[in-house]
Formats: structure tokens, C-alpha cells, sequence
């Protein structure tokens, strides 16, 4: 897939220097910042990396707030 430059350069990182939460937060961001810029696919990347975070500190109140967002994202972009 085609990601952003911010995500591919977040993924590197991680890649080289191993998932924790921060890291996740920092992709799911990227990603929630795509999608309010209209990128669709954004929305699910965003929400795979928070759920991710979650597994490592459930109660992280920032990604849980972030979550959030995302489901009122998936929300907007829904149609019956």
C-alpha cells in the first residue's frame, strides 16, 4: 500500500527498534491526521495500531481518547 512518508518512517523505526507503546501512538496519529484529511484506508490503519497499543497498557488514556476519534471517523465515512 501506498502510506505516508510520516508512517513508512515511523515503521522503520519500530522496525529497528522494537514495538511499545509510544511508537504505535505515534503511527496511530499519523494515521488519524490522514484520515481527516479524506484518507479512508487511514481509518483502519489508525485503529489497528491503537487496538495494538491497547494490548500492551490497556488504560493508555491518550490512545484510548484516540480510539475515539477514530470510531466517529469510521462513523463519517459510514453509509447506509
Amino acid at each position: 500500500p501506498d502510506l505516508p512518508e510520516a508512517e513508512l518512517k515511523l515503521l522503520e523505526r519500530m522496525a529497528r527498534e522494537g514495538t511499545n507503546i509510544a511508537s504505535l501512538y505515534a503511527l496511530a496519529d499519523v494515521c488519524h491526521d490522514a484520515a481527516v484529511d479524506g484518507d479512508k484506508a487511514a481509518v483502519g490503519r489508525a485503529e489497528g495500531y491503537l487496538r495494538q497499543a491497547l494490548t500492551l497498557q490497556p488504560t493508555h488514556g491518550p490512545t484510548l481518547a484516540l480510539l475515539g476519534s477514530v470510531y466517529t471517523m469510521k462513523g463519517r465515512d459510514a453509509f447506509w
